[in-house]
């Protein structure tokens, strides 16, 4: 079973809602040129801001290069400062553009 992380550096204001029974967490998104200057900011190399990142897809766990023709809709995504950091978080790579 997957366990979403979400992150206020890079995904902006989250809220936890709850009806007694179940919890869904919304997200207040960042601009991408926002999460890019975060996700740049987080990232040793010396890049642009935006520059270097890959990009999460919240709902299949596949990270992306930022030209990538398959990135997900801006509300599920989640930017990484790097491959190491996805992988971490427990994303696994496109088939696609192979990051």
């Amino acid at each position: 079973r997957r366990i979403s992380v979400y992150r206020t550096d890079l995904q902006g204001n989250i809220t936890a809602v709850s009806d007694g029974k179940n919890v869904r967490f919304d997200l207040e998104p960042l601009s991408e040129e926002e999460a890019g200057m975060t996700a740049a900011e987080g990232s040793s190399a010396e890049t642009e801001p935006g520059k270097g990142a890959v990009i999460g897809n919240k709902i299949s766990f596949k990270f992306h290069r930022p030209d990538c023709e398959n990135l997900p809709a801006e509300h599920n995504r989640i930017w990484f400062a790097d491959r190491e950091e996805a992988v971490e978080a427990g994303f696994d790579p496109c088939g696609s553009c192979r990051p």
